[in-house]
């Protein structure tokens, strides 16, 4: 009969494997992968494969502009910053998690000093975050992380004061509404721990 401790070691190898919780090398908890921008999956409608887009509306000078590069991500290409894109799709942040991590590399045509990504709970508080691309490197990947207790900006308050970052149920990634065009590539939105 196996022993307690074999059945608990093999019990753990099929959770990891099974994907139910992962650690990093370090031994920290890995992020909870929210939006992957390099995948893209498809449907098939009439015998033709239809993509699944990450996002379910791009506006304004972004509208139908945006890129999906496979295996690398969705690319803003160097449009002006009045526009956005987004989906009413809910985030599954989940409780413990106390930061967002956006991974994205900035284009050698970008002039943008920013972006911001937002999020909406379930009464309709609204806030954001502001992504500063100021002296960042260009053509490396970036991961910003984002305090889900602290964004920079509460816009119209919901019912219930604060955000509820465990019923979020949109999110959008806009540019800062100035003239300088964005060029950068989305590659994800992760949640974490820290």
């Amino acid at each position: 009969m196996p022993s307690l401790l074999s059945r608990g070691i093999a019990l753990a190898c099929f959770l990891a494997a099974s994907g139910s919780f992962a650690f990093a090398a370090d031994g920290k908890p890995k992020p909870k992968v929210l939006v992957d921008f390099t995948r893209q999956d498809a449907e098939i409608e009439a015998g033709v494969p239809k993509p699944i887009k990450k996002y379910d509306y791009s506006f304004e000078a972004w509208n139908n502009k945006l890129v999906f590069l496979d295996g690398k991500g969705i690319l803003i290409p160097a449009l002006p910053g009045r526009g956005g894109m987004g989906t009413d799709n809910r985030l599954s942040i989940g409780a413990t998690n106390t930061h967002c991590l956006i991974e994205f590399i900035i284009g050698n045509r970008n002039e943008s000093e920013s972006f911001t990504l937002s999020m909406v709970d379930a009464d309709g508080t609204d806030v954001s975050w502001y992504i500063n691309l100021k002296d960042k490197p260009r053509g490396v990947a970036i991961t910003m992380p984002l305090d889900l207790a602290k964004p920079d900006m509460e816009d119209k308050p919901g019912k219930k004061p604060g955000f509820d970052k465990t019923k979020t149920k949109s999110w959008q990634i806009k540019g800062n509404w100035q003239e300088p065009k964005l060029e950068v590539l989305l590659v994800r939105i992760s949640a974490t721990t820290s």
